[in-house]
């Protein structure tokens, strides 16, 4: 069968499904995602790669979740620059890195590349904003690589933006991550500091009600090291 046949169906198909059987797309978007591929058609191919990303991240399925979400990028780099593109690359490399960084571990390559060029669309959009949860997950891929100066700079950074913007997410975040940095530099009674102070906006902002750009608690995160830190100073 000719390619151009070929794609010409695929496209038939997923038209068929999207009038005819919508509770089909809302409960499986990679078999849209996928027919709209093969039809070449990476506008409607984007939105349904991104869906599946998104469900199976919601899931915890986050090996299907990087797929899901690496298909979406191949697809969205057909198509011509513009500011929604790079809006949506951003959102598309951030969730990249938080999938790979639960199902590959924080210090695998794919999470520093996704991260850089999630920092490098910051720039070029100067959206600040978007800023925050790309320097905190290049951050904890710097501290698992024992990368301690890049991270350390990282951190900074995360808590000058969660004191700028006075946001408790960014700042249980922000301590947490320098807290983490200094209690490997071995300075204890800082990091302490810093720890006790996240878990401390945390419980104080109702933390478990926000939404952090991370795989983890901050606060269970802060406390499992503080404990540590604290028994190295001999108070436990």
């Amino acid at each position: 069968m000719l390619r151009a046949t070929r794609q010409r169906l695929h496209g038939r198909i997923a038209e068929a499904i999207e009038a005819r059987f919508p509770e089909t797309a809302e409960s499986a978007p990679e078999l849209l995602a996928h027919h709209f591929t093969q039809a070449a058609d990476a506008p409607h191919a984007v939105p349904y790669w991104r869906r599946a990303g998104l469900r199976a991240a919601s899931r915890a399925a986050n090996a299907e979740a990087s797929r899901h979400f690496e298909a979406a990028l191949t697809q969205l780099a057909l198509l011509p620059v513009t500011p929604e593109r790079l809006g949506l690359e951003l959102e598309l490399q951030v969730q990249l890195g938080l999938a790979l960084s639960a199902w590959r571990g924080y210090a695998a390559p794919g999470v520093e590349t996704a991260y850089r060029r999630a920092r490098e669309l910051c720039h070029m959009m100067g959206d600040v904003a978007e800023l925050f949860p790309v320097i905190r997950g290049l951050c904890t891929f710097y501290i698992v690589r024992t990368d301690l100066t890049a991270a350390h700079e990282l951190a900074l950074q995360c808590v000058r933006l969660g004191e700028e913007t006075a946001r408790p997410d960014y700042l249980v975040e922000g301590y947490s991550a320098l807290g983490y940095v200094l209690y490997y530099f071995g300075q204890l009674d800082k990091a302490v500091e810093l720890l006790s102070r996240s878990i401390e906006i945390y419980r104080n902002a109702d933390g478990e009600k926000l939404v952090y750009p991370s795989a983890q608690d901050p606060c269970i995160a802060s406390l499992c090291l503080l404990s540590h830190a604290q028994c190295l100073q001999g108070r436990l």
